[in-house]
């Protein structure tokens, strides 16, 4: 079997999308949000559409699912790669290993500061900041939808989330959030080379069409189907936001201050 799969993985709320907006201007020339999710798909809704006759009554029983929808991904894709979107954790679940081995080529793992990844989530998904923080801790933490178990994700608690991909055993390009803020031309250097892409436009232009003001516009004035609740998708798009009320983040930062220092995340 032709391992062909190439996952664009985060914990939610990390810049997964924003990466994603990087390969699609990289291989059109342009972003067109209402076409993201087809572009480079969610495995989650991919699981559910594929798997339509199935039913289930908790999120866990999707994991199933995951390895014969990977594997009926990578046959329609022949000898093509096919690029998804995850917030799973990279481990054993379910009695499979996810991603799938033997069809898995690479993938793009994005990390932020778990402190601002906390006050996004709880944004997105209309918690208060308490509660996105003890979700940040929870290792049985599932992404899931009501109406639509089969599009559950195994998200973990962050530290878990980060430490499985970057122990993955297939190549891993590692990004963090806010060098693509601060470096954003050298990061999608990265990005495009690392997928050997070769770009309908200039690496500048693909940085002013996937630059956070742009893309805020757009949804603005066209909307995207991936924002949750009234809050915009492309809320703020700042790194160190905790900055303001650092206090709180305290839990996060005694639990994890070893993965955070590692990744060179301010630890105090």
């Amino acid at each position: 079997m032709k391992k062909n799969l190439i996952w664009i993985a985060s914990y939610p709320k990390s810049g997964n999308t924003w990466v994603r907006t990087i390969i699609q201007s990289a291989v059109t020339g342009s972003v067109d949000l209402s076409q993201l999710g087809s572009f480079i798909p969610n495995f989650a809704a991919r699981v559910s559409n594929l798997n339509r006759d199935k039913t289930i009554v908790h999120p866990s029983q999707a994991a199933q699912y995951w390895p014969p929808t990977q594997t009926t991904i990578s046959m329609n894709a022949g000898n093509s790669s096919a690029i998804l979107k995850t917030h799973n954790i990279c481990a054993s679940f379910g009695g499979a290993k996810f991603p799938h081995p033997t069809v898995t080529q690479s993938a793009i793992y994005i990390v932020r500061d778990p402190r601002d990844v906390a006050i996004s989530y709880s944004h997105h998904f209309n918690h208060d900041l308490p509660a996105a923080i003890e979700l940040l801790m929870n290792d049985k933490n599932f992404n899931f939808k009501l109406q639509d178990y089969l599009r559950s994700e195994f998200i973990a608690s962050w530290n878990a989330n980060v430490r499985s991909w970057m122990a993955a055993s297939f190549p891993v390009l590692l990004i963090r959030y806010e060098d693509l803020l601060s470096q954003p031309e050298a990061i999608i250097d990265e990005i495009i080379t690392f997928l050997e892409i070769d770009p309908k436009i200039p690496i500048d232009k693909i940085s002013a069409a996937t630059s956070f003001k742009t893309l805020s516009q757009q949804e603005r004035q066209k909307g995207f189907s991936e924002k949750a609740h009234s809050v915009d998708f492309f809320r703020v798009g700042k790194a160190r936001q905790w900055v303001q009320d650092d206090a709180r983040f305290k839990p996060l930062v005694d639990a994890y201050s070893e993965t955070m220092a590692e990744l060179g995340y301010e630890v105090t």
